[in-house]
């Protein structure tokens, strides 16, 4: 078996880089705590759930700040019958109460966004409020899903049907959307392939910000073509630490992104990458190319010297993939002592923001 550099150690530091730091996280949880606390003086009964990457615990640093900025989505769930059934009149009285809440804190308040109120709390990060309608009979007794607990930690009913959870657009209209259902398949990936999935989320996310500041490859499309990749790598029995998973995983972007029709996880009738052009499609191919090119010489060609190694991982993926040429070693992996996929030691938070 051929010789392969060991990069696990830089790509662990590189997960470390891109976390953010336990102070904005604080700052994040008391705008949020705020935010509920105002919100809560007007609506008695509303329910909030954070959902989005603050929940599934893959928020990373932006690359390029400004325009790339952290955020944390806190859905709003209000009862059906609180006397506000007309959208444009439910966002007329949040952005009210957050324009109020932004005079206070120096924050701003962005109310072009069709689907939530946004406040910018600095440079670097903003808080969406989506608002939700729930309706129907709270099922108490469901025993198909092991997520009742945690809707009831956030004190939102479960319900069976996404179609009892509408989501207020400022156009007037109501959509069905259901958020927990991300939540649920999220969760569900980690069950699976244990917290190297949501890594590997983290690491792709930040190559894509170091390679566009705005990108056409959302972050769920590159949860769902991760799902896909490790389902396909764990079958094979090819079982490795995160460096060669992420040139794996790379690949089979690719073969996805080429053959089209990649699911969204919360609708089967629909397919993430739909709205992504063909010159938009063919951008992405051509710098998941290069990414995998770049990994296969990074593994297994000895001919590049470790300053060199720094250098061109450094510039593919971004200031915070490290600088240092000691991370870096030769090791020749056999079958006995490939490690699993989930058998690394570094981990993500493991509490619940959603329940905090």
């Amino acid at each position: 078996m051929n010789k392969r550099r060991d990069l696990n150690k830089a790509f662990q530091k590189f997960f470390k880089n891109l976390q953010i730091s336990e102070q904005d996280r604080k700052r994040f949880l008391e705008v949020r705590r705020i935010v509920r606390q105002n919100l809560r003086k007007k609506f008695a009964e509303i329910k909030f759930l954070t959902q989005g990457s603050f929940a599934y615990h893959t928020l990373i640093n932006p690359t390029q700040c400004p325009p790339q900025q952290m955020d944390l989505d806190d859905g709003a769930y209000f009862p059906i019958g609180n006397g506000l059934g007309n959208p444009r009149a439910l966002f007329g009285a949040v952005d009210q109460i957050l324009e109020e809440v932004a005079n206070e804190s120096s924050w701003s308040i962005d109310t072009s966004k069709t689907s939530c109120s946004r406040l910018i709390i600095a440079g670097n990060m903003h808080v969406d409020i989506p608002l939700y309608r729930v309706a129907g009979n709270d099922v108490r007794n469901n025993q198909n899903t092991g997520l009742v607990d945690l809707y009831r930690s956030a004190g939102i009913p479960y319900y069976p049907s996404s179609e009892q959870v509408l989501l207020a657009q400022r156009t007037g209209d109501w959509i069905v959307s259901d958020p927990r259902i991300i939540i649920e398949w999220a969760l569900s990936c980690v069950s699976k392939y244990g917290q190297q999935y949501l890594r590997l989320c983290c690491y792709f996310k930040g190559w894509r910000d170091q390679k566009w500041t705005k990108s056409p490859m959302k972050s769920i499309l590159i949860m769902a073509m991760i799902d896909y990749a490790l389902k396909n790598i764990l079958n094979s029995g090819d079982k490795a630490d995160d460096a060669y998973v992420v040139y794996e995983c790379a690949k089979s972007m690719i073969e996805q992104l080429q053959s089209g029709g990649i699911k969204d996880p919360s609708d089967n009738d629909k397919f993430l990458d739909d709205d992504i052009d063909y010159s938009q499609k063919a951008d992405i191919v051509e710098k998941l190319h290069r990414l995998a090119d770049l990994l296969e010489k990074s593994l297994y060609e000895d001919s590049l010297n470790p300053d060199d190694l720094c250098q061109l991982l450094h510039t593919e993926f971004g200031k915070f993939f490290p600088r240092d040429p000691s991370l870096f070693e030769i090791h020749r992996p056999s079958y006995a002592s490939v490690a699993p996929a989930i058998a690394t030691p570094i981990s993500v938070p493991t509490n619940s923001p959603w329940a905090e």
